[in-house]
């Protein structure tokens, strides 16, 4: 690193960034944890305890109210999640093809995202009840036929 004399302010900008290992931990135990719970709605209706959320994620309790202020948080928290890996694999695909192309490219996306969501229907269960984008994918995942 260059450093400038006589002038402090203008050696910290050249300096890069530190990242802070707690807080990158704390994000890794953050996402360990809405994945444990994730992995827990889909395997059985029964919604998790905190107990068994923290042994699934390898963590403690704790480390979940650390986190989150409760189970209702952790689910908004997982929801959004959720939704946010949902957007990322809607990618637009025949962007550059006529209409009726395009429309049945988004449709076929849109309905891989529904048939996912439908085998996961525990967490559809839990979004339901306070989530509008939740109620959106209960309706969603309605139109496609069950295996």
């Amino acid at each position: 690193m260059q450093r400038l004399p006589h002038n402090r302010s203008a050696v910290m900008l050249l300096e890069p960034p530190r990242v802070d290992g707690r807080r990158l931990r704390s994000e890794r135990t953050r996402l360990a944890i809405i994945e444990a719970y994730l992995d827990l709605l889909r395997g059985g209706p029964r919604m998790p305890t905190a107990a068994r959320i923290a042994r699934q994620a390898g963590r403690s309790v704790r480390s979940i109210l650390e986190r989150f202020s409760d189970l209702n948080a952790l689910s908004l928290a997982t929801a959004d999640y959720a939704i946010a890996q949902g957007q990322a694999e809607a990618v637009a695909r025949s962007v550059d093809g006529d209409r009726p192309t395009r429309i049945q490219s988004h449709v076929e996306t849109r309905a891989r995202a529904c048939v996912k969501w439908r085998r996961s229907g525990a967490l559809s269960r839990t979004w339901m009840s306070w989530s509008n984008s939740g109620r959106a994918l209960l309706w969603c995942a309605s139109l496609v036929p069950r295996e």
